[in-house]
C-alpha cells in the first residue's frame, strides 16, 4: 500500500525527530520535546512541552518514558505516562553531544556523535519504599521523612502518593536526587 498525505499541521519550526506513541506524537521541536494529541480524523493539537537542558535532537519513547537525545546535556529520561505533564526524571552525561536514542525493554543506545561511540545504558533497576511502608498516621501539615533503598542507575526520583490505591497521584516532589 502507498501512503497518500490526508491532512498537515504547520508548527512552525524543523522537528528533527518524531516518535507516535498510544495517540500522542513526541517531536523534537525548537531544541525542546513537544507532545501533540493525536486526533481522529488525524488532526494534531500541542499539548505539551518539555524544556531540556541541551538542545534535543531525538526521542524515542517506550514503557511510559521518553528518552531524549538532548546534545551536550547527554540523555535525558523523561516521564511521559501523563503526556499533558511531561516530567524529566532522570539524565546521563555523555561524553561528547548525543545526537540519536533507542530503547528496548532492558537497554537505552546512545549515539555520541562528538565522540563517535554507541552508548549502552541497562534500565534494570529497583527502587523499595522503607519509609512509609502502609498503615501510617500522620498530622495534617506534618513533617515526615521518606526513605528508599534503589538499586542500579538511578540519579533522581519523583516523590507522590496516592489517597485511592493509585487512580490518581499528587507529586510531592517533581524531582530530588536518589541518595
Amino acid at each position: 500500500a502507498f501512503p497518500s498525505e490526508v491532512t498537515f499541521r504547520d508548527l512552525g519550526q524543523e522537528m528533527p525527530s518524531l516518535f507516535a506513541h498510544s495517540g500522542y506524537l513526541y517531536a523534537v521541536k525548537n531544541g525542546d520535546l513537544t507532545v501533540l494529541k493525536v486526533g481522529d480524523p488525524p488532526v494534531l493539537s500541542e499539548t505539551a512541552t518539555l524544556t531540556t537542558s541541551g538542545t534535543a535532537s531525538d526521542v524515542f519513547t517506550k514503557n511510559n518514558f521518553a528518552y531524549i537525545a538532548d546534545g551536550t546535556s547527554g540523555l535525558i529520561i523523561a516521564d511521559v505516562s501523563d503526556p499533558a505533564n511531561p516530567n524529566q526524571v532522570d539524565s546521563h552525561d555523555t561524553a561528547g553531544e548525543a545526537s540519536a536514542v533507542f530503547a528496548t525493554d532492558s537497554h537505552i543506545f546512545v549515539a555520541d556523535g562528538s565522540s563517535n561511540k554507541i552508548l549502552i545504558f541497562s534500565t534494570a533497576y529497583s527502587i523499595e519504599l522503607s519509609s512509609p511502608n502502609g498503615g501510617e498516621v500522620w498530622s495534617a501539615a506534618s513533617n515526615q521523612e521518606i526513605t528508599w533503598t534503589a538499586s542500579g542507575s538511578i540519579a533522581n526520583v519523583m516523590l507522590a502518593y496516592s489517597l485511592n490505591n493509585g487512580s490518581t497521584w499528587s507529586t510531592i516532589i517533581a524531582s530530588t536526587p536518589n541518595d
